[in-house]
């Protein structure tokens, strides 16, 4: 099956990722795929996105890895990027794809620099089960996650240097709203 897709910003490709391990780039004109499989993930891959540019994708695994692909050589940036502890749920870019953030079955979150592959601060924690899914806001200063434990988190990110990233978490229960700080 395919798990997850993504389409480019010309609107020219969509890009899908499959229980097969491979992503493939499909031509939204003519329906076909161009090109071989992109490989190399050793497990499903669970998540795409595409950056804003169309040059850039990156990809998530049940391998508990993220790779960054060049969109017109069909090559990995870097070699797979192991920064979660066990799969990785959900990926996407910035709006000015300057970085990356990942989901984890490890109920963490991290932010890669995309032009690097480099780790920005430490894991975002917070969540207390499986963090399934996430988008980053338009500004790309908040990140909206939500997890299996029936909460989500819009997360404010701050940081003029890319190593001094903060969190600042609002948590929303499915039950009791929104919560702040342990604070309704």
């Amino acid at each position: 099956p395919v798990n997850s897709v993504a389409v480019t910003a010309n609107g020219g490709y969509i890009v899908s990722g499959s229980d097969d391990k491979t992503l493939r780039v499909w031509n939204l004109k003519t329906g076909f795929p161009e090109g071989e499989s992109l490989r190399g993930h050793s497990d499903i891959v669970t998540s795409v996105a595409v950056s804003s540019h169309g040059t850039r994708l990156v990809s998530g695994s049940r391998d508990s890895t993220v790779i960054v692909w060049n969109l017109e050589t069909r090559e990995a940036l870097f070699k797979p990027l192991s920064y979660h502890s066990s799969w990785v749920t959900s990926v996407a870019f910035a709006s000015d794809d300057a970085y990356i953030v990942s989901a984890s079955h490890d109920c963490t979150i991290r932010i890669l620099d995309s032009m690097t592959g480099k780790a920005l601060g430490e894991p975002l924690q917070g969540h207390s089960a499986i963090v399934n899914s996430l988008a980053i806001s338009p500004d790309g200063a908040r990140i909206a996650s939500c997890s299996t434990g029936n909460s989500a988190f819009i997360t404010t990110i701050k940081g003029s240097e890319h190593d001094s990233w903060k969190q600042n978490c609002r948590r929303m229960d499915a039950a009791d709203g929104w919560i702040k700080d342990g604070e309704k």
